[in-house]
């Protein structure tokens, strides 16, 4: 998760770096024009962000858990760079483009887990979990 904001703290820098030389000498309207921008796509991540918390308890509960290690692999890290370059450098998308990258790897995800829960054998896995429990005590 802190990679994505780093990675898109880095990207905004990096894209914007003129405009913010701009903003520290000029003011905040700059700022309150840009943060305007992009604000619904940024509130649109929180959706699959928080969706995607309450199943990882769930993936846990049941004991799913190295299922969900190659996910996280593939779009942690590689897919959500190369999104970020795709829609920052070469669509030329500036910031939206930074935040739709991340909603569309937080997307992937949600999406990968329901998959995940909707695929698996509930009964079979209540009876495993039951048995962690047993031989914890």
């Amino acid at each position: 998760m802190l990679s994505f904001y780093f990675t898109g703290l880095c990207s905004f820098i990096w894209v914007y770096q003129d405009e913010l030389i701009e903003l520290a000498v000029v003011g905040i309207d700059g700022l309150q024009a840009l943060i305007k921008s992009v604000l619904f796509i940024f509130l649109l991540n929180f959706v699959p962000d928080a969706l995607r918390f309450v199943m990882i308890g769930v993936i846990k509960g049941l004991g799913l858990q190295n299922r969900i290690l190659l996910i996280h692999m593939l779009t942690q890290g590689p897919q959500v760079i190369l999104l970020q370059i795709l829609f920052v450098f070469v669509l030329d998308w500036g910031m939206i483009g930074i935040w739709l990258a991340k909603f569309v790897v937080e997307a992937t995800i949600l999406i990968s887990y329901i998959y995940i829960l909707t695929t698996c054998d509930w009964e079979q896995q209540a009876l495993q979990s039951k048995e962690r429990q047993k031989k914890e005590q």
